[in-house]
Order: structure tokens, then sequence, then C-alpha cells
């Protein structure tokens, strides 16, 4: 999973060119840090990123290509080695405004970065300059709307600005994704035992066994799974609520019309209508499931692309 840069956190935080520079230094040293966790060392930014304000008249771009003697070269060219191109940020959240229109906000202000931690179920990295981002959780406001509901709710997203906050959420941040599910294939071949209380349609396995793991979205997806699996596994009364991800039924007026897009074999060979979805929101991807408590059993029947909808019909 690529690490993700908390744009805000550059609106000229620091006071001289000098403290700047320290400051990058230990942002990339988080950067290193969380890939000895298992993140790729790729840090997603957005398009700014370079012309991004530091200090007074000091951008990140100056700050590559500032030869004073107090500036690591090698911190320079991890940077540059470290920051990815496209697709950055902005179009990960663009990709996923097709079926779901939403909108992240922190103390006013557009909040890309930490927005797409959140969709992703991930985390931000912040340079250490400014107060407001101080803390390990960041509350920011999300507004979305889709084809069933119209939702605004003020959401968590974890925030490293120290190497003190990765010691703190190093189990939160490795239990993000499952380091020995590196493609699809394998995540069927460990289903048995890591995802007992799932079974997956054949229409299911087929789309999973395609996922090389190189998708940007793989570990959202792993992610999902684990959810909609402890769910299932520590139910024990009332209805079946999956928490951390975002997912709700069908409207009836898609049911009405693509109903048949959405019934699926199950491994017991019964045909059922899967209504359930979650949703990853940043891929505008899908997993149609459904639960049945009484047998501590939920089936998975679709992993892919949006379903048409009466208002999404892609």
């Amino acid at each position: 999973m690529d690490q993700l840069f908390n744009e805000l956190s550059a609106c000229c935080c620091y006071q001289s060119k000098q403290s700047a520079n320290a400051g990058i230094e230990r942002m990339l040293k988080l950067v290193i840090e969380m890939n000895k966790i298992g993140y790729a060392q790729q840090l997603r930014t957005t398009r700014d990123f370079g012309q991004l304000e530091i200090a007074p008249q000091y951008t990140i771009h100056d700050w590559v290509y500032d030869r004073n003697n107090w500036v690591d070269r090698d911190f320079q060219r991890r940077l540059l080695t470290f920051v990815a191109k496209s697709p950055y940020v902005e179009e990960f959240l663009d990709t996923s405004q097709k079926e779901l229109v939403h909108e992240f906000t922190f103390d006013g202000s557009n909040a890309c970065g930490l927005g797409l931690a959140y969709l992703w179920g991930s985390c931000t990295l912040s340079l250490d300059g400014d107060s407001r981002f101080a803390n390990d959780r960041i509350s920011l406001k999300f507004y979305q709307i889709d084809d069933t509901r119209e939702l605004e709710e003020i959401v968590q997203v974890i925030n490293l600005t120290t190497l003190e906050h990765i010691s703190a959420n190093s189990k939160t941040l490795r239990n993000s994704f499952v380091k020995e599910i590196t493609n699809g294939s394998k995540l069927l071949q460990q289903s048995e035992s890591l995802f007992p209380n799932l079974s997956f349609s054949e229409k299911a396995k087929k789309q999973i066994e395609e996922l090389t793991g190189s998708e940007q979205y793989f570990q959202e997806i792993v992610r999902h799974i684990k959810v909609l699996h402890e769910t299932m596994a520590n139910w024990s009364s009332g209805s079946f609520d999956p928490q951390g991800i975002t997912w709700n039924p069908e409207s009836v007026t898609t049911l009405n019309q693509y109903g048949t897009t959405r019934q699926f074999t199950c491994s017991d060979g019964v045909v059922r209508l899967f209504s359930y979805h979650s949703k990853l929101v940043s891929a505008n991807k899908r997993i149609h499931f459904y639960p049945i408590t009484e047998q501590h059993t939920l089936h998975i029947g679709y992993v892919g692309d949006h379903l048409p909808t009466t208002k999404f019909k892609t």
C-alpha cells in the first residue's frame, strides 16, 4: 500500500529555510520507517506538491534544488525517489466521484490526502511545523451523496507526524493490510484458514483470481474482506453491521430494474440476490455480500466494477 502525504501540513509551516529543511528530513524518516512496517516506499501527493510553500517564499521544489551546505543531498535524492508521479491523490479521488459524490474538509479547507486516507482505510504523513497536526488522530468532515442517501459526518484518520506516532499505532498500521496476501490467488488459497466464515461464489473466485496484487486498491479489497469476516465471526445478536467500511443495500428502484445483475450462485448451490455491497470508493469497486447470521456464514458473490444502477448505468 502506498503512503499518503497530508498537503495541508505544508502551508508555510516553518519560520525559516533551515527549520523547513529539518522538518522535511524528519518526515522522510517517517517514510523509511513505514516501509519497514510493510508499506510501499512510494509517497502519493497532490499535483501541486512541489509548489507547496513550507517557509516564507520557500517551496518544496526550492528545497529539492537548494545547494546550501546545511541541506543533505541524500535526503533531497530520497524525496525525488519516494514521491510518486501520476496518479496523484486528486486522480484517485476523481475516480471515486464517478458514483459517489463526496467532499472532505479540515478546518474549512479541502483535505485531499486525509480524505483519500479515510477511503483507503490508511493514514497520512504530515510535516511537523503545523500544530494542528501534532496529534496522531485527525478529525475531518465527510460529506457524501449517492443514489440512496445524503450524509455528513465527522470521521477520523490516523496522522503520523513523529516516529513516536508510528510506534504508538504500529499494531493498527500492520493490521490495515495482510502482508502474506500479495495477490488474488494467495487470497483464495488462504481464505479457508484466514476467513473461515466466508464463502465465495464461483463468480467472485474468478474475479479475485485475476487480481495481480499490483492494483492500487488490492489491499483495500483485502481489508474489506477482513472486516466482513470479523463482523460475521464476532456476531452474536442484532443486525449485521460491519464497521470501518462504507456499505449499504441497493435501492428498490435499482433492484427492480437491475436485480438480475446481482444474482449469484453461492457455494451451496443456491442463487441469491446480493443487495448488500461494500464500496471501495477510491477505485469505484464493489463487493456484494449476503450474510446468513444464524449460520455465521457470509457469502461473497461479486468483487469488481460498480454494477449499473438507475442513476449510474456504467
